[in-house]
């Protein structure tokens, strides 16, 4: 019934985010390029995803009551496991540092662009600023990016700013 539609429609948005990532991890690019683009992809992705935030809020109310079954891990894995490469690669070539955590990467780079969409209506009211014009969205993304790089990047590679600064 119900229930099975809406894991269903979950799971479809869901595995949308992660094809797009395998998408772009998959070319051929250097990692800090990537990790560049990854991150402005997040914010682009949910941006242009309304229902998906709302319904990662829905579930996550529901204590991930959904979450819980194997199609979730199924329609992420991939890019998870693209994500990955691309840091195991940083480090290799010496540009990331080696006390660099995957997940702790994973959880920053969702915790620092859900909430800019989950919460952009009080969080506007609350800090009087806008949050809906493109040029807002570019701030917080360079600035997330600088943030998200500073982690990932070795001493030598942090001094350089991202690249995307006007937005791709």
């Amino acid at each position: 019934g119900k229930e099975k539609l809406y894991r269903t429609v979950l799971v479809h948005v869901y595995g949308r985010l992660g094809e797009q990532e395998v998408g772009l991890l998959t070319q051929d690019m250097g990692c800090i390029e990537a990790m560049e683009k990854l991150i402005r992809l997040h914010f682009e992705f949910l941006q242009g995803n309304p229902t998906y935030v709302r319904l990662i809020l829905w579930e996550n109310l529901n204590q991930g009551k959904h979450f819980q079954k194997n199609d979730f891990r199924d329609a992420r894995d991939p890019s998870l496991i693209q994500i990955r490469k691309v840091i195991r690669k940083g480090k290799a070539e010496g540009v990331f540092r080696e006390s660099v955590e995957e997940d702790q990467f994973l959880l920053s780079l969702i915790t620092f662009s859900f909430p800019y969409f989950s919460n952009r209506y009080t969080l506007s009211k609350l800090l009087g600023m806008s949050m809906d014009k493109a040029e807002d969205l570019n701030k917080r993304v360079n600035h997330v990016t600088e943030i998200l790089l500073s982690y990932l990047c070795r001493e030598d590679y942090r001094k350089k700013k991202p690249s995307n600064k006007n937005g791709r």
